[in-house]
C-alpha cells in the first residue's frame, strides 16, 4: 500500500481520570464526540510510562 503523505504520528497521552469520564459522558448521554486535542496529561503518566516499559522488559526477556 502505497501513501500519497507521511502518517501521523501516534502519542500516547494519559488523560487525566476526571477528563476521560467527562468525555464518556458526552458520548453517551449526548452523543458528541470529542473535538479537537486534549493536551492536558494526568499527574501520574510518567509513572504509568515507567510500568509499561518495565513490563515490555520483562516480556522481551
Amino acid at each position: 500500500m502505497l501513501l500519497e503523505a507521511p502518517v501521523t504520528p501516534l502519542h500516547r497521552v494519559f488523560a487525566a481520570p476526571d477528563d476521560v469520564a467527562d468525555v464518556a459522558e458526552g458520548l453517551v448521554h449526548h452523543w458528541r464526540t470529542p473535538g479537537g486535542e486534549y493536551g492536558a496529561e494526568w499527574n501520574r503518566a510518567p509513572e504509568r510510562r515507567t510500568a509499561i516499559e518495565g513490563f515490555r522488559q520483562l516480556r522481551a526477556t
